[in-house]
């Protein structure tokens, strides 16, 4: 059975690598948002939908990341750039020279179907798609031309002229595609906390071993670090800030690790004269510690909801265990009964 003093430890490195975590999105999120990493990826992949060539027609997650090549159809460029113009799409930029980071399946069917009515000169949704597919056919419409004309007129005969059906049609290729973006990013920010993590860990000597070491050898240690942290409470962060600029984001990035490396100081973390020369010292020693940043950055990597929600149901099971250890002991009841009989006695 899992002992107390190991399991301290192990609640331990879980609010360790959630307060790490914590820091890490700090850092992600600052970066993001000074490069607008969204904005560029959203705006990448809706312009890679449509290939010249007889390319998938939805971008991979390679093309993703590079800038428009020569294959992408330049009609269906100079149609999506009317489509952002439109103010369902262009009302949702933080600033003017900004893509979006998110445009919801809704807003981008509007903006569709308005560019659409636009081109056939139908504002209203009167027998729309009827005028739409005969001008297709007959190629009168100059901007609407190579896979997006034929994936316009695969909608049409797939929504059998109902127009209801026709929007469900774009929102689901819309939707699709948007899909592939997401399941990329996650894939890259995995990889960017992995890297910020690791950071992290040398930069403030994280190293999981040394810590697992040390309250191991002195586990008073970490029964005193679990009294501070039982009670702790993630608190949201304020999402109504409009302060985009360069320097406030910095600054709200720094000010948040060291909010959150305040809490970890009672832990074997941090450099010192001793330790910065006992690890260039041994090279075996070395080795050791950078595997134990590597640790530390895998664990990080696995991001900060999942060791919030470990942690608090590793602190239930080690209540559940011994109630007494984390909490201080209430004074025994005076015997009153005793005392009196001794004192009759």
């Amino acid at each position: 059975m899992l002992n107390t003093a190991t399991l301290d430890i192990v609640i331990a490195l879980a609010f360790t690598y959630f307060i790490l975590a914590l820091m890490v999105s700090s850092i992600n999120e600052g970066i993001s948002n000074v490069l607008n990493m969204r904005g560029n990826m959203l705006k990448n992949s809706l312009f890679n939908l449509f290939y010249k060539s007889d390319n998938d027609q939805i971008a991979s997650a390679k093309d993703i990341t590079q800038e428009l090549s020569k294959e992408v159809d330049p009609d269906w460029q100079n149609c999506l750039k009317k489509i952002i113009d439109t103010p369902f799409i262009d009302s949702l930029r933080s600033k003017a020279d900004k893509f979006p980071k998110y445009i919801p399946p809704k807003n981008f069917v509007l903006a569709m179907m308005q560019f659409l009515k636009e081109q056939i000169n139908n504002h209203d949704e009167h027998n729309f798609l009827n005028q739409l597919k005969v001008k297709l056919e007959k190629n009168e419409i100059e901007m609407i031309q190579g896979k997006f004309k034929a994936k316009l007129l695969e909608f049409i005969d797939r929504s059998q002229n109902n127009v209801e059906a026709f929007k469900q049609e774009i929102e689901d290729f819309y939707t699709n595609s948007v899909d592939h973006l997401r399941d990329w990013y996650r894939r890259k920010v995995k990889l960017l906390m992995f890297l910020y993590g690791l950071l992290i860990a040398v930069a403030f000597n994280v190293d999981t071993f040394y810590i697992g070491k040390i309250l191991w050898q002195n586990p008073d240690q970490a029964v005193e670090f679990l009294a501070t942290m039982q009670n702790y409470k993630a608190s949201p962060k304020d999402s109504t800030t409009t302060d985009t600029t360069i320097q406030r984001i910095v600054q709200n990035t720094v000010k948040d690790i060291g909010k959150n490396y305040a809490l970890l100081k009672p832990l074997p973390i941090g450099w010192s004269k001793t330790k910065a020369k006992e690890a260039s010292n041994d090279f075996w020693a070395i080795i050791h510690k950078v595997f134990g940043w590597l640790v530390t950055a895998m664990a990080v990597s696995l991001g900060a909801p999942f060791w919030y929600e470990l942690f608090n149901k590793l602190l239930s099971v080690r209540k559940s265990m011994a109630p007494a250890a984390t909490t201080a002991p209430p004074p025994p009841p005076k015997n009153e009964t005793g005392s009196q009989a001794q004192s009759k006695g």
